[in-house]
């Protein structure tokens, strides 16, 4: 047997769990899943079920052994259920808050547009900003000032003053 010297470490063998079960039927649901979505058996959700956003939806399964039952859940949600299931869910830890916040501002201003029935130039023009400026905040590069912001809230509420009779 070879001699570990001082400072090294042996890895632990590790044994297999209750939790390597629960991966295996995680894999197992998300690759049945993405096979019905491929296949056109099953729709995409549009929005959130929790909190009605529409930027980069996700399935949540509730249940492994069903796999096709689903919740379409935003990636801000579905980081929040798993990172408080405890039973070793891999987590989106690593998603840094300000991220999410720049993607739900970049759908934002995506939906407003399309609802005024502007292309980026018009409402860069509305804005006195550069067309290039709008794109780089639809993509989620970049987030408007705070002074955009309150503009972007007066013809959100414009906008919805037009669609009410």
């Amino acid at each position: 047997m070879p001699t570990v010297s001082k400072g090294m470490h042996r890895a632990p063998v590790v044994q297999k769990s209750l939790l390597d079960g629960h991966v295996e039927k995680r894999l197992r649901a998300g690759a049945l899943l993405n096979a019905a979505l491929s296949r056109g058996g099953i729709r995409r959700g549009t929005r959130c079920e929790k909190c009605g956003g529409s930027f980069i939806i996700e399935g949540h399964h509730p249940d492994y052994d069903e796999p096709l039952e689903v919740i379409w859940l935003c990636k801000f949600c579905h980081s929040k259920i798993t990172k408080a299931d405890t039973r070793g869910w891999r987590s989106l830890r690593h998603t840094p808050p300000r991220s999410i916040r720049r993607q739900r501002c970049a759908a934002d201003i995506l939906e407003l547009r399309s609802q005024l029935g502007l292309t980026q130039d018009d409402l860069a023009r509305v804005l006195a900003v550069a067309g290039s400026t709008i794109a780089r905040w639809e993509s989620g590069k970049h987030t408007p000032h705070r002074s955009i912001r309150r503009q972007l809230v007066k013809l959100a509420r414009k906008a919805a003053r037009q669609v009410k009779p």
